[in-house]
């Protein structure tokens, strides 16, 4: 275990003196790691945007001729989106029932703003090896609890 946390500590002094010689370098790559994600995410969310359309869409605000509008602001929201959650990251305040609720909103801002933040006005059920239950009721607090899947979806297709 030892050899283990020394080889880590020399890795990461190694990768600091990395840091110093190419400044702005982590920022790049966080940029092309937030550019993929929103085109893979979104792609899997049935958005018909390509990467390299996602990426003018983002960087240079066009549109994309034959491309429906929503998947633009889709792009938009999600990588918004993606730089809120790293200021989460970064932040030493706790989280709170608003951090999701915000997050939820920047991802639908543009492309369903009347479901932003909000909860969804349907039941949500879970799926077990028994078949399928109304979500969980905390026996804690006597009701349902909040989980994600109480935001609104939109078009989503999350189940």
């Amino acid at each position: 275990m030892e050899s283990l946390l020394t080889a880590i500590v020399a890795k990461k002094a190694e990768l600091d003196q990395l840091r110093a010689r190419a400044p702005g370098g982590a920022g790049n790559l966080d940029h092309t790691t937030d550019l993929e994600l929103t085109y893979t995410s979104n792609a899997i969310e049935g958005n018909t945007l390509t990467a390299v359309e996602t990426t003018m869409v983002i960087e240079q605000g066009i549109t994309v001729a034959g491309k429906p509008l929503k998947d633009h602001l889709e792009a938009i929201d999600h990588f918004e989106a993606i730089g809120f959650v790293r200021d989460l990251a970064r932040s030493s305040a706790p989280l709170t029932e608003m951090a999701p609720r915000d997050l939820h909103r920047l991802v639908m801002l543009r492309s369903s703003p009347n479901i932003a933040g909000s909860y969804a006005d349907q039941g949500r059920y879970e799926l077990t090896d028994a078949g399928r239950h109304a979500s969980v009721v905390s026996s804690r607090h006597g009701r349902r609890r909040p989980t994600i899947h109480d935001l609104q979806r939109g078009s989503r297709k999350i189940e």
